[in-house]
């Protein structure tokens, strides 16, 4: 039975170095003439459109569908340069591990993301890294980062005939919600603890296994092949 590996984006293969937010708080500005600040937004794990629409709604601003799609096209906009000016990097061993994983007939693997689909390509493409992943689930599909899951599923499903099983699938992340909505669709959960938490915050939460860094790759596939 072929293995499905689902990975987040910021934090776990790649440290884009705060762009995302910036280029947020950009479109903000470009948008609405608004100073935002991101004190007391979190933003660890969840989907552009639910930290937009919180912005939108502690700072009076977008209204509408047309607000939204002004706002994204300034975020993805700002982004492209934020990247290309920031101190950006791919973590330690994840080229190793997207490379062997390509070679493995038995595996595929896809993205999973809170990021919207033209910011994940701008970040991918950044990085040269977007040709490994077969298909992705966004954050322009839904707020709930457990429905992309469910989503990020049926897509697998719709790949494999209907055979893809749940028992099968790996979701690999940083944060907290990442293991969250692995569970939501009985994936097994890959905590990685370089980006936004902790080991401890991330072991709380009971994944499958927690992983300091994929720096070395024979433990992450040491994970993957016990399945």
């Amino acid at each position: 039975m072929k293995k499905l590996i689902l990975w987040d984006i910021d934090g776990t293969l790649v440290d884009a170095g705060g762009a995302g937010v910036r280029a947020l708080l950009g479109a903000m500005k470009a948008c609405f003439n608004i100073e935002v600040s991101a004190d007391g937004i979190e933003m660890a794990g969840r989907t552009d459109l639910d930290i937009i629409d919180e912005m939108f709604g502690v700072y009076r601003a977008g209204s509408d569908a047309g607000d939204l799609q002004r706002c994204l096209e300034y975020y993805h906009g700002i982004l492209e340069t934020e990247m290309a000016n920031g101190d950006t990097c791919v973590f330690p061993g994840v080229e190793s591990v997207l490379h062997e994983i390509r070679g493995r007939e038995e595996i595929e693997q896809a993205i999973l993301t809170g990021n919207t689909r033209v910011a994940a390509r701008v970040k991918l493409d950044h990085f040269s890294i977007r040709h490994f992943f077969a298909f992705g689930a966004y954050g322009d599909e839904s707020k709930d980062r457990n429905a992309l899951a469910e989503l990020a599923l049926r897509r697998a499903r719709e790949g494999t005939g209907g055979t893809m099983d749940p028992r099968n699938i790996f979701v690999i992340g940083d944060t907290v919600r990442d293991v969250a909505c692995g569970k939501a669709i009985g994936a097994h959960t890959v905590a990685v603890a370089t980006g936004f938490c902790s080991a401890g915050e991330l072991a709380a939460c009971e994944p499958t296994t927690v992983l300091e860094d994929l720096a070395d790759p024979a433990a992450f596939f040491a994970v993957i092949d016990a399945v």
